[in-house]
């Protein structure tokens, strides 16, 4: 399994933060993967999906809005395959999941 983040702090930037359930959906996507894949290939994905969330620290606001699912929710796609869902919160981005292309999308995932 990937090493999963929670949080990192860089100068200048805003904290990142993974909800639970974002981190439910990283190991249920390494789990999916792994079994189709190789777990070498499926943490090499995981990771960098974590580093890509990571990267929102910097231009946060650059995934689209999307209040019609969740106030204050904004998305972004990864690697055509997985979008990314957070908010924007003062100093902070919460990264409310991460959604695989085979989920379904829509507000009750977001519930």
């Amino acid at each position: 399994m990937p090493e999963l983040l929670k949080s990192k702090i860089v100068e200048n930037e805003r904290k990142v933060g993974l909800s639970d359930a974002a981190v439910d959906d990283l190991f249920e996507i390494y789990l999916y993967l792994a079994e189709r894949i190789g777990s070498e290939r499926a943490k090499g994905y995981t990771s960098r999906i974590e580093t890509f969330c990571l990267s929102l620290g910097r231009f946060s606001e650059r995934g689209r809005a999307r209040g019609d699912l969740a106030d204050g929710m904004r998305c972004i796609v990864f690697e055509s395959q997985a979008v990314i869902a957070y908010r924007v919160e003062g100093d902070a981005v919460n990264i409310l999941r991460v959604i695989h292309g085979a989920q379904d999308f829509g507000p009750d995932l977001f519930g």
